[in-house]
């Protein structure tokens, strides 16, 4: 296969993994201020339903963005291992360790996060 249509598809894969993760941020963020903040769409969420959606929305989309990353830069990775060119073997590594950079975002600075929106349920007790 030529050289540019390999690097072609590598630019594609890198577009839809970062599209893909910018939309899971958006969401991961909006959810994280509501239950910092207590209120979805202008309505005063309880205590309990914080924690459901802590535990059921929150932690979950966190843990898809770490892995869906991760598994992205396995794939770059392994491209890069498995091609014959120069060119698509550099732009897969330099892929792979964006998304790798991505997925260590997420593991250190998201749990951090994660335990600020527990730390501000705990806080605000029963409403």
């Amino acid at each position: 296969m030529p050289d540019s249509i390999i690097c072609l598809a590598l630019l594609g894969a890198l577009i839809a993994t970062y599209l893909t993760t910018m939309h899971v941020s958006v969401l991961i963020t909006r959810r994280a201020d509501q239950l910092t903040c207590g209120v979805f769409e202008g309505t005063d969420m309880t205590t309990r339903q914080r924690w459901i959606s802590l535990f059921c929305q929150l932690i979950p989309w966190v843990g898809f963005a770490t892995g869906f990353l991760v598994l992205a830069a396995g794939a770059f990775y392994t491209t890069a291992k498995s091609t014959s060119s120069e060119s698509a073997a550099l732009l897969a590594q330099a892929s792979a360790m964006l998304s790798l950079f991505g997925a260590a975002f997420w593991v250190l600075p998201g749990g951090v996060w994660i335990a600020s929106v527990v730390s501000a349920i705990r806080r605000t007790g029963s409403r």
